[in-house]
């Protein structure tokens, strides 16, 4: 089932697709304080407006089910051979204190093929029962719709909501349906990706704080340290590259990229992405075995280190592997360090064994 959410939660990849590269000119930073216009407006909530055009979606919650189940969903809708619902769940993610359980509220839509898409409008909103302390939570968010669509909601701390029961609603507007494949984001239209803004080299990509905060402890300590602005060194290039991993539709990891996605993937600690360049890696014989010793040793990647250090018996494959570097590759000291520690292992392995022939 495909799921919306502009908190981001998790995501799901979407196979056979490359990512482009869009011609948009890429903000550059507001340097005069002041929020344009445009930015305004989409942020600007919705709800209350006209509803004649709208779909609505209302599920009760009683206080006793809420404490006692994971999942609450109202029954699907049919949209344009599409299938919607709007649902509550618990979710547990880290935080400084160890786990925290939240409550998460999305209107969720299974489509009908990998090819199916649509542009969408949505709002939700959540109130308490509590008379003496009713509260309502209220989101609205563009978003485009696939099958590789994330989750999509509010996240909410479930112990101070619903112990007396309450209510969540949600209205859809579909603007656009396609049947085909979208592009892989470059992070210049806040409408796609997020409203959160990050700096690099100058230029703002816009970004869903909460989706990389729940895929990495990196971007967790940076938005929790300050309200911005979030400034990152490097290529812009190599940073959207490094983004697209985590965002639902998944960017490419291949030749061009694995090992420079791989270090950002480290310092941003987006563990997944780093397994998938470290699988990649050992799978493709685009690279030399130095180059692959380069990339684990630089990002940790133990299972792709003991890959490569398993045809080195002898200090004389030690040396031809250091000799035969591929053109315009140069081995770090950190590598040199670990090929001359096997170096006086192996001679090591090799006075044991004369010991125990004598």
């Amino acid at each position: 089932m495909a799921t919306l959410d502009d908190s981001g939660v998790g995501s799901a990849a979407c196979p056979g697709v490359t990512p482009v590269t869009s011609q948009k000119k890429r903000p550059r930073v507001n340097t005069s304080g002041k929020t344009p216009t445009s930015a305004l407006k989409k942020r600007k909530l919705s709800i209350g407006q006209d509803r004649s055009k709208w779909l609505h979606f209302e599920l009760d919650v009683p206080g006793d089910d809420f404490l006692t189940k994971e999942r609450m969903e109202s029954e699907a809708i049919s949209i344009e051979d599409s299938e919607w619902s709007l649902g509550v769940y618990r979710r547990r993610r880290e935080n400084e204190n160890g786990q925290e359980v939240m409550m998460e509220v999305s209107l969720q839509c299974a489509v009908p093929s990998a090819a199916w898409c649509a542009k969408c409008k949505i709002e939700l909103e959540v109130a308490t029962d509590d008379r003496s302390d009713g509260r309502v939570f209220k989101k609205s968010f563009d978003c485009m719709i696939n099958s590789s669509s994330s989750s999509r909601g509010i996240l909410l701390d479930w112990r101070k909501m619903f112990l007396s029961g309450g209510r969540v609603s949600a209205y859809l507007l579909i603007t656009r349906i396609c049947n085909k494949f979208l592009s892989f984001p470059d992070f210049s239209d806040p409408s796609e990706t997020g409203n959160d803004e990050l700096i690099c080299d100058n230029q703002v990509l816009y970004v869903d704080k909460s989706l990389l905060a729940l895929n990495s402890k990196f971007f967790a300590r940076l938005f929790s340290s300050s309200n911005g602005p979030y400034r990152l060194e490097g290529r812009v290039e190599d940073i959207v590259a490094t983004l697209q991993t985590v965002y639902p539709q998944k960017g490419s990891i291949d030749e061009s990229n694995a090992c420079t996605i791989a270090v950002i993937a480290k310092e941003f600690e987006f563990w997944d992405t780093l397994e998938r360049c470290e699988n990649y890696l050992l799978t493709s014989d685009k690279f030399s075995i130095i180059e692959k010793m380069e990339a684990s040793l630089r990002c940790q990647m133990h299972s792709l280190l003991s890959q490569c250090s398993e045809g080195l018996y002898s200090v004389g494959d030690v040396i031809r592997l250091m000799d035969n570097q591929p053109d315009g590759f140069q081995a770090s000291e950190k590598t040199k360090a670990y090929l001359f520690d096997l170096i006086l292992m192996l001679n090591k392995r090799i006075k044991t064994e004369e010991v125990v022939l004598d």
